[in-house]
């Protein structure tokens, strides 16, 4: 009996081998071949004419020191702090009036 047990078992690995084979070549992908390159513009390229303009600020009106468009925060720090910082200048105390000018020549 056991050889017929071992008849058994190979034909059914041989059917689903041969099942598989089948699906696994019909299934398989196509490869894509890619689009075809667009074609690069060699000519001369002319600049359109700008006006330049000098100025002693920068773009979008920050401070040296803070990123543009967010000015100065606690005083006496330039850009320093995020706008509008609650810290020791709003609580009062010595911190209240901003740095200590003394001994400074303006």
């Amino acid at each position: 009996m056991k050889n017929q047990n071992d008849i058994i078992i190979s034909a059914v690995f041989a059917v689903i081998g041969i099942g598989l084979s089948i699906a696994f070549f019909f299934m398989k992908r196509e490869p894509v071949a890619p689009p075809s390159p667009q074609k690069v513009v060699t000519s001369k390229l002319e600049l359109p004419a700008g006006a330049v303009t000098f100025s002693n600020g920068l773009q979008g009106g920050g401070a040296a020191g803070s990123p543009a468009g967010f000015g100065g925060g606690a005083p006496g720090v330039p850009g320093g702090g995020r706008p509008g910082a609650a810290g020791m200048a709003t609580m009062g105390g010595p911190g209240a009036a901003g740095p200590s000018m003394t001994g400074v020549d303006r």
